[in-house]
């Protein structure tokens, strides 16, 4: 049922003892439309607030053409809320009810709630208004069935491919601004943060500090993951970094610190400026995918023709060390778990139907699941893959999701 009055009273009257796993699914997607439709209606009542002049109580419904410069004070001892808060709701209730309003219908429609709204709005409020509705137009029709980060992913694509002469200038504007903060926590600890980072450099210090925080971890380190990769990024930025390991080491760790990106041919030879996409982390501009692709970096480039299908799959400073995972790794860059955005390389190439029943080590069996979606498998989801490269799961509870062959 579509979100609204009717639905209201229909969720209202559910006895929730009564109902089954599967049942109750069912009952949590329809409660959350309700809510989505009722963010929407609380949106335009908050943009309609904003074009109210003053007045009282008996005051007439009139409306005005200037937003009111203090509508969101209204909204803080209204609603209990920081002055952050309101004024970060009235600035989407402005955006979605002026600049996006396919974001607002479908809302209305149960179809995406303030948190993808805001993904939204933030990936694409730099661009024309005709542009907007293009990608709106385009790329919201399974939104509901998307993470935000699924979604942000494929809209920044988007916006790429439809201005890269302004992603490009967003891009360089965003480097100019990059710092480093030191703030505390309401523990006593600390966080230091790095932003607006170079995107080639951050993903390859990422991929650095966690094969450093693995190998101490296969030495038999009792820090969990998290807590080696957090002290060995205050290692290195401190000098403090054990430097005596051995040549097969650190060869080692220059061969696990390759970091993968896709790019297309037609990019490549600078006929277009299609994003570049690395796995996990989603688009990037075209000069960023051209400079990864040079023979003097680093990279892991997959290179794709303009229907998807991969071309080549090149290894700058290294050689593939096994062809089956490495063609896996390329055709699908991420975990295949509902959702997951983890990276392929981060990820266990796993059979989807599993060995000790009969399922085969063939790339049609194979998979990248990553630690947790192979715990959901062990614990009663299935899997299975098709010939397109999509992968469907099957719940506990009886309910199926299909991922698509592409990246988001």
């Amino acid at each position: 049922m579509l979100p609204g009055p009717e639905l209201g009273v229909v969720v209202a009257g559910v006895d929730r003892s009564r109902l089954n796993g599967y049942e109750l699914v069912v009952l949590m997607g329809a409660e959350r439309r309700q809510i989505m439709f009722y963010e929407a209606a609380s949106l335009e009542t908050a943009a309609a607030l904003a074009h109210t002049p003053p007045g009282f109580a008996g005051s007439p419904p009139e409306r005005v053409a200037v937003v009111d410069e203090y509508a969101a004070d209204e909204l803080r001892p209204a609603l209990g809320w920081t002055r952050r808060a309101a004024d970060r709701f009235l600035a989407l209730a402005l955006d979605v009810t002026e600049r996006f309003p396919l974001v607002l219908t479908e809302m209305k429609r149960g179809r995406i709630d303030a948190p993808k709204a805001r993904v939204i709005v933030a990936t694409l409020t730099h661009l024309e208004n005709h542009q907007i509705a293009e990608i709106t137009g385009n790329q919201l029709a399974d939104a509901a069935e998307k993470t935000t980060g699924e979604l942000g992913a494929r809209l920044r694509r988007a916006a790429i491919t439809v201005d890269p002469l302004s992603a490009q200038k967003r891009y360089e504007r965003g480097l100019k601004e990059r710092f480093v903060e030191l703030f505390s926590n309401e523990d006593g600890t600390a966080n230091l943060t790095a932003y607006r980072l170079p995107v080639l450099e951050a993903n390859r210090a990422m991929r650095h500090i966690n094969q450093l925080a693995h190998s101490s971890k296969t030495r038999g380190d009792h820090r969990n993951i998290d807590q080696l990769r957090a002290d060995t990024f205050l290692d290195l930025l401190c000098g403090t970094a054990g430097p005596n390991r051995g040549t097969e080491e650190r060869a080692g760790q220059n061969r696990r610190n390759t970091v993968d990106i896709r790019v297309d041919l037609t990019t490549l030879a600078r006929l277009d400026d299609n994003p570049g996409e690395i796995p996990g982390w989603g688009p990037v501009i075209a000069e960023i995918a051209r400079r990864a692709a040079d023979p003097d970096q680093i990279w892991q480039t997959t290179i794709v023709d303009e229907y998807g299908k991969i071309v080549s799959v090149g290894t700058t400073r290294r050689r593939p060390t096994l062809k089956q995972h490495r063609h896996l790794t390329a055709e699908t860059t991420t975990c295949v778990g509902p959702g997951c955005r983890m990276p392929a390389h981060q990820s266990d190439i796993d059979h989807n139907r599993a060995w000790s029943k009969g399922g085969k080590t063939i790339p049609e069996n194979l998979g990248p699941l990553c630690r947790h979606e192979n715990l959901m498998k062990e614990a009663g989801w299935t899997l299975k893959r098709h010939p397109d490269g999509s992968y469907t799961w099957t719940t506990p509870h009886g309910h199926t999701y299909t991922n698509g062959p592409d990246p988001p």
